[in-house]
């Protein structure tokens, strides 16, 4: 069990992380997934409407900024799927798949919080920008994830998660 000690002090952007609020990499890589898939449907779902509801009531410009929002939620959602299967299945390659496409994910979320602030809508731009800070630790942890899979250390699966 040292191997999972919780050392926050080394949790930074070029450094693994040892676990995850207290719990193993495993277990916080499965809870972003299954969070992440969650609300990135709702997400997707949502940014729909707006779109439809923008383009409806003849603001394009808005609208167009909802449909990048709409697919930046699928691909993220599709990118949550990959993870969850990588996870159940201990794959590498679709573990890092979905933290590249979280790191995409984050240069467009940044350029839609940047779009946003030039249309003075300050209330989303910094709801996205929470989101993209969840995102980042996100995307520590699962990487992190992946690194221990590869090197070795993971522990013995048992049975589905």
């Amino acid at each position: 069990m040292d191997s999972h000690k919780c050392v926050v002090s080394q949790c930074f952007v070029f450094f693994p992380c040892n676990c995850c609020c207290g719990l193993t990499l495993r277990t916080g890589s499965l809870i972003f997934g299954v969070l992440s898939l969650i609300g990135d449907g709702i997400i997707a779902c949502l940014a729909g409407l707006a779109t439809s509801a923008s383009f409806a009531v003849g603001a394009g410009g808005i609208g167009s900024l909802w449909l990048f929002a709409t697919f930046i939620a699928v691909v993220h959602f599709i990118a949550s799927s990959m993870l969850l299967i990588g996870i159940s299945n201990n794959n590498v390659k679709f573990i890092k798949a979905y933290v590249y496409a979280n790191v995409a994910v984050i240069v467009l979320y940044v350029i839609l919080v940047i779009v946003l602030l030039s249309y003075a809508d300050f209330n989303r731009a910094v709801s996205y920008l929470v989101y993209i800070l969840f995102m980042i630790y996100e995307a520590i942890v699962v990487r992190s994830y992946a690194l221990q899979i590869e090197e070795g250390n993971q522990a013995p699966i048992t049975g589905m998660a």
